[in-house]
């Protein structure tokens, strides 16, 4: 029997009106790319049943998951869509 764990972390990135410094934009990216692998995680090791009724019922997680996404894609050296588009 497998047990997963979920945790409900609440990560609100680039709201605010307040400017953020460079070293506070680092961390917010870094943040998000984790809550990004953590939610990826969780995708790809529950049914799909079961991660449509948690992100119907917390549907920031959508947003969460592509902000971080986007966060990592812009790590990696060559995104494959562009190469295969």
């Amino acid at each position: 029997s497998t047990t997963t764990t979920t945790t409900n972390t609440n990560i609100s990135i680039g709201s605010g009106k307040k400017r953020q410094s460079k070293l506070q934009q680092s961390f917010l990216s870094r943040l998000s790319g984790s809550r990004f692998r953590e939610l990826n995680e969780d995708l790809y090791t529950t049914t799909s049943k079961s991660a449509y009724q948690k992100y119907s019922k917390q549907p920031e997680l959508y947003e969460q998951y592509h902000e971080g996404f986007r966060c990592q894609v812009k790590e990696w050296p060559m995104n494959p869509v562009d190469i295969i588009a």
